[in-house]
């Protein structure tokens, strides 16, 4: 039967919730209004990304990605196509910015 914490091994596990990021609760309530506002604000963002093409990218390229577009609703040559690349190489390069203080 059940004796307490030694039953379950998921209390090995403990000393790694420390260390876990959690998202904490917010300091004042979050309106409904608020909430609808950054839905349709995100939504608009996202509905932006998939069907802007891109500069200089021909609509008859090679489409690789074909299967995830039908997952992710963008369309080929987008925005949302470049995926987290552009995302993750301009953090890189404002982290070098801020190091070398420019």
């Amino acid at each position: 039967m059940w004796s307490g914490e030694e039953s379950s091994r998921l209390y090995a596990l403990r000393r790694f919730v420390d260390v876990y990021p959690t998202i904490t609760k917010p300091d004042r309530h979050v309106r409904f209004n608020e909430k609808m506002w950054t839905t349709t604000f995100v939504l608009i963002i996202y509905f932006a990304m998939t069907n802007v093409m891109l500069f200089g990218l021909s609509g008859q390229a090679l489409d690789l990605f074909s299967g995830f577009r039908s997952i992710m609703a963008g369309a080929s040559g987008t925005i949302m196509h470049l995926g987290i690349g552009p995302i993750v190489t301009g953090s890189i390069i404002m982290q070098l910015f801020a190091g070398a203080k420019i």
